[in-house]
């Protein structure tokens, strides 16, 4: 598995066989006993589908990286290595790789189960509601109950931008039960790391620690985004062009001969909602309606304080405001480095700059120029907002090797039986993707 998504996506599910597909099968047989837990065959086919998804991932990011035609992919002629990468000289062709993975992870959740046991830890209710919320909202929409609600209210039908999982664990013989059983193991996961490296946790990671990772893999900033796009997405005239960037960089000029931010986000917003009333009045002027070029300007997203690998967000507020705790201002944002959390393709061009000095960058890949004034996220002012926000993304990108490892070694040393009768409908080859 992937670590950031098996981080910041904490998906639970429980899976039943379908009758008209595993035939004379029991959909509540036992596939694997490892140790004193046991695996019904439903469980199985779910993780396997899990591996094979999270193999396809990693085989199309390997062909990006190496320029190879994505249509002439065939799956599975890729192998893997020990370390779990594309490897052409690895010794694990693509269906050893997925049926190992599979049963890794039925392994790990026979270690969590003996593990949380053996130091009587249960998961707490709010883990057990989050989960099992989760859970619905992938099976029924496809994203998650944050996402869900972000696009709904911006007016958008979550279901047409999303696939629901359900549409397609159904056809391996996944239900809604045992889909919510394997998120529950998920969150198992998630909260024994905490126990383990979390804070009071018995093996602790170091405030120091993290914050040397937090400051080298993220960036903070204020930022103004202006899309070289209209509205509908058709690229702007160069001239369009052109008068954008000319006004990005009169704000850079501005706010480094002293002007603030706060001030700079407010004329934007005035500009914008000008060029929007002008844009209207000719519209309703018109035979035809016109697209204003300028209406294409747009102001970034700012942070949440929820946990996800996309910047989302948040109302707009100021500091030392109220109870005088920190909270990010509508025009702060979160980047981060190559798979991380808020991971973007202009980290690296943004952690070149000066704190404090405003700068317009052209950000090719998403069409658009980007003002920006990075800050220090460890700046005494924000009283810890950063370092509370990235305290466990960081702490699981630190220790999640190490985390795997010991799992791995406990699960090897258990006792494991396969009921080939009940594996035996599930293969690689089996597993349908549409």
């Amino acid at each position: 598995m992937k670590k950031l998504s098996r981080l910041l996506c904490l998906c639970l599910a429980v899976v039943l066989l379908l009758g008209t597909i595993v035939g004379c099968h029991d959909k509540n047989e036992i596939a694997y006993t490892v140790g004193e837990s046991k695996f019904t065959s439903a469980m199985y086919s779910c993780v396997l589908y899990i591996s094979a998804v999270t193999a396809r991932g990693d085989i199309d990011e390997y062909v990006a990286d190496n320029n190879i035609d994505a249509k002439t992919v065939d799956y599975t002629t890729y192998k893997f290595n020990d370390e779990g990468k594309v490897d052409p000289a690895g010794k694990y062709p693509y269906k050893t790789y997925v049926r190992n993975e599979a049963v890794k992870l039925l392994k790990q959740y026979a270690t969590l189960d003996a593990l949380m046991k053996e130091k009587n830890l249960k998961l707490d209710n709010d883990s057990i509601l989050t989960a099992q919320t989760e859970a619905s909202y992938q099976w029924y929409y496809g994203c998650s109950a944050y996402y869900y609600n972000y696009y709904a209210n911006m007016g958008y039908d979550p279901s047409s931008l999303f696939t629901p999982a359900y549409t397609y664990m159904e056809k391996n013989g996944v239900a809604y039960t045992t889909y919510e059983k394997y998120n529950l193991y998920e969150a198992a996961y998630d909260f024994y790391f905490k126990h383990l490296y979390g804070e009071k946790g018995e093996k602790e990671v170091s405030k120091d620690d993290i914050i040397k990772d937090m400051t080298a893999k993220y960036a903070l900033t204020d930022v103004i985004t202006f899309s070289k796009n209209d509205s509908k997405g058709t690229a702007l005239s160069e001239s369009e062009i052109t008068k954008l960037k000319a006004i990005a960089d009169s704000y850079a000029k501005k706010l480094n001969d002293g002007a603030s931010f706060a001030d700079i986000y407010k004329e934007e917003q005035d500009r914008l909602k000008k060029e929007e009333e002008a844009a209207n009045d000719y519209s309703s002027s018109s035979a035809s309606s016109t697209t204003s070029s300028n209406a294409s300007s747009t102001t970034s997203s700012v942070v949440s304080s929820a946990t996800s690998s996309d910047t989302s967000s948040t109302s707009s507020s100021t500091t030392s405001s109220g109870d005088d705790k920190y909270k990010p201002e509508a025009y702060v944002n979160l980047y981060g480095a190559k798979d991380t959390a808020y991971e973007h393709v202009m980290f690296d061009e943004i952690m070149k700059q000066t704190v404090g000095n405003a700068v317009v960058l052209e950000d090719k890949e998403n069409s658009q120029y980007m003002l920006i004034v990075r800050r220090d996220m460890t700046a005494e002012n924000y009283d810890d907002y950063w370092f509370d926000m990235l305290r466990d993304t960081v702490t699981y990108s630190l220790k999640s090797d190490e985390y795997d490892a010991s799992l791995n070694e406990f699960g090897n040393s258990l006792s494991i039986k396969e009921d080939t009768h009940a594996t035996k409908p599930f293969t690689v080859d089996a597993i349908k993707f549409k």
